[in-house]
């Protein structure tokens, strides 16, 4: 199976992580893997401005917070 992407817009996701935005006490910034519990990735694209956005949907996991 070849490694490609089959369509227009397709693309391959490598990771996608939460980084706390403190280090607390470890002096280290904490990463949570997401790649896993998204189900959807929506990019917007500005016809009058000069930025994008964007929304994804997670599937919920147990005792996930």
């Amino acid at each position: 199976m070849l490694d490609e992407n089959d369509r227009p817009g397709a693309f391959k996701l490598s990771d996608v992580n939460l980084v706390s935005y403190t280090t607390g006490t470890t002096g280290i910034l904490k990463r949570l893997n997401i790649k896993n519990l998204i189900t959807e990735i929506n990019i917007y694209e500005s016809l009058e401005g000069t930025f994008l956005s964007g929304d994804m949907v997670l599937t919920p996991l147990n005792n996930f917070l």
